[in-house]
């Protein structure tokens, strides 16, 4: 009966509420809100949820004014509630715990402080929505049997985000998408209708609004919440427990810093000892560290998290002295054949038209590698190029799977324009550059390039007399078109690649940057064999160098992240979660590494040296369980079986997006 009462709509129901002052609120919410997000921030660069006094002002200066308007409407809730000393502790968990653990921030500033006004901004932030939403809304609607009064808050809310959102695919964190969205909201309505209903309170629902905003460490989440359950479950008690409060304190120190004790271990490796060369990008004798060994390998690979500024000069450094050095002129690249085609024909040209070719997709597709810092980059490469002779010019040589297919349909297309195909391959070409630009199943392609190779290998003769050199291009694109049906590792294909490419660069030297995951030499547990874990298994010498971050930021695709950690209305997010001693991943050495360096440094440690721990000792890392990817290493097996050589990346910025 309890059930149906919740769903039941009446005529009665729907009388006994004030639609002009529902309309009248919901009207000036959206209004306010809509013509306030168009002004400047007032406390951007001061409070860490700066907008509190643009778009969020909307609901609770709407309530404020309905209620001066229609005074007669009921109002059951306050800021404190009917336990004030419980709302007092709800608030203060959550600021409390931010304060002690201390936010990293891109402000500079200390960060407890910004911990603090973190929590206390979030707060407010919660407070003046949820005065329209819960404060108002909740009891201008309590007339409506429950399932109606929810679904209604619900979608008012969500529709009030459209004043000043595009779209609604990012308000409740980019995998629920915009339909997710909505049905997050509306169980919000029903889970904080059912919070204020129980504590009255509005500083307890704003609170609870916020959370993943005032509160930026997992466990200091988890402890908060377990604490909130508490108080909800016992709001109607009387709270009795003066020792207990104490009580209750010293076991929120003794469980949030114990536990992050035990996350941030020990440090006991002696990185003090390794030899160690800090590199100054522009300075003519880098690299000295480098012992004749070193050189010996054919393969050189440096690996990254891609979306820090630093490593793009670590890159050109290494790239310059090696061919310097040892007169490597191909840079093997983190790209297919196409893009590195295009690419090269800038180094050539100049064109800045061709080198956006390469870029287009990673801009449409929000990637990490769509920044300014790669593109400046390769304009250095192409300055190089132009002070060297012809014989050490640099070139990119692409060994990745396709990355973009309507590139590749637009290559394919200038390989055979104006060449007198036979009748019975015209229809092939066609097919296959439609396919490449259409959204598909990339099997679809895949088949009609390996009917057209068949063709390729039983004409060969042909094709090379009516294509040229433009002949291999073809059947190489056709290969890999291919690949994307008959190989289904990425790894596979890219070592694939590699292997068939080498004899035609004369087995020379060669070097690549590349995702810290590919470069490992041995295989993590639980993986597929990374690229240069197949480069060593098949006798081919590869050295790997990788890199480790302290206090650095990432440029992160905004759609990607939970929203307590997004730059809001910016396609990439500025954030500083994935250095190797952050709360999400914990490397032992690091702090090792940290005495051993400056800040803002780039410092290069040889791993293989004789009587260097590394030999021996395995790669320990943790991570805490909100870690989105993890790579777990053999215990068994020694660090230089992954890596010979660790720069240590200090206080980088991201690079810098091309759309930001």
């Amino acid at each position: 009966m309890h059930m149906l009462t919740a769903v039941k709509l009446s005529r009665p129901h729907i009388a006994q509420v004030d639609w002009k002052a529902v309309t009248f609120f919901y009207a000036l919410a959206c209004g306010i809100s809509y013509g306030l997000h168009f002004l400047p921030n007032l406390n951007e660069g001061i409070l860490p949820r700066h907008n509190i006094f643009t778009y969020g002002l909307g609901p609770i200066l709407a309530a404020l004014l309905t209620r001066r308007f229609f005074p007669k409407l009921v109002q059951t809730v306050s800021v404190l509630g009917s336990s004030p000393a419980k709302a007092i502790l709800f608030m203060a968990i959550p600021i409390v715990l931010s304060t002690f653990i201390g936010i990293q921030n891109r402000a500079g500033q200390n960060e407890h402080v910004y911990g603090l006004l973190l929590g206390m901004s979030g707060l407010l932030y919660g407070f003046v929505e949820e005065t329209g939403w819960r404060g108002f809304l909740q009891d201008a609607l309590r007339p409506l049997p429950t399932f109606w009064r929810v679904m209604l808050i619900g979608l008012m809310h969500a529709g009030w985000h459209l004043t000043f959102l595009s779209d609604l695919s990012n308000v409740c964190g980019p995998r629920l998408g915009e339909t997710g969205a909505v049905v997050a909201l509306v169980l919000m309505a029903w889970g904080f209708g059912a919070l204020i209903d129980t504590t009255k309170s509005l500083l307890v629902v704003a609170c609870a609004h916020e959370l993943m905003n005032i509160v930026g460490h997992p466990v200091a989440i988890a402890v908060t919440l377990l604490i909130w359950i508490w108080l909800t479950r016992n709001w109607k008690k009387q709270l009795v427990f003066q020792v207990g409060q104490k009580t209750i304190a010293m076991t929120l120190v003794v469980i949030l810093f114990g536990g992050y004790s035990a996350f941030a271990q020990s440090d006991s490796l002696t990185y003090g000892a390794i030899p160690k060369e800090e590199i100054v990008p522009g300075k003519a004798d880098n690299f000295r560290i480098f012992d004749e060994a070193f050189y010996q390998n054919q393969l050189f690979l440096l690996g990254e998290s891609h979306g820090v500024q630093k490593p793009q000069e670590i890159d050109f450094e290494l790239l310059k002295h090696l061919n310097q050095k040892a007169g490597i002129r191909y840079y093997i690249a983190e790209v297919d054949a196409t893009k590195a085609f295009y690419m090269n024909q800038y180094l050539q040209t100049g064109d800045d038209a061709t080198l956006l070719k390469v870029f287009r997709s990673w801009i449409d597709e929000k990637a990490q590698w769509a920044n300014k810092d790669f593109i400046r980059k390769i304009q250095k490469i192409r300055a190089l190029n132009q002070t060297l002779p012809k014989n050490r010019q640099i070139q990119f040589v692409g060994i990745d799977r396709i990355q973009d297919k309507p590139l590749a349909a637009e290559r394919l297309t200038q390989l055979i324009a104006g060449q007198k195909l036979a009748k019975s391959i015209r229809p092939l070409a066609d097919s296959l550059a439609k396919k490449l630009t259409q959204s598909g199943p990339d099997s679809v392609a895949a088949t009609i390039a390996l009917t057209w190779l068949n063709d390729w290998q039983r004409n060969e003769g042909m094709y090379r007399k009516t294509l040229g050199s433009n002949a291999e291009a073809l059947r190489d694109l056709l290969i890999n078109v291919g690949y994307l049906k008959t190989i289904r590792s990425r790894e596979t294909t890219i070592f694939t690649n590699f292997k068939t490419i080498l004899p035609s660069l004369n087995n020379e030297k060669l070097y690549g940057f590349w995702g810290f995951f590919h470069v490992l030499q041995s295989p993590p547990l639980k993986s597929t064999k990374p690229f240069a874990c197949l480069v060593k298994e098949s006798g081919i010498k590869v050295v790997s160098i990788t890199c480790s971050y302290l206090d650095c930021y990432s440029m992160l695709p905004t759609t990607f992240l939970p929203p307590f950690w997004q730059d809001k209305g910016k396609t990439y997010t500025r954030l500083n979660k994935f250095n190797n001693d952050s709360e999400l991943m914990h490397s032992e050495g690091i702090e090792a590494m940290r005495a051993a360096t400056r800040p803002n440094s780039l410092t290069l440690f040889a791993l293989d040296r004789a009587g260097s721990f590394a030999r021996q000792m395995p790669i320990r890392i943790k991570y805490s369980p909100f870690m989105p990817q993890k790579i777990e290493f053999d215990p068994q097996r020694p660090m230089t079986d992954y890596f010979q050589y660790i720069v240590l990346v200090r206080d980088s910025d991201m690079t810098e997006p091309i759309v930001p």
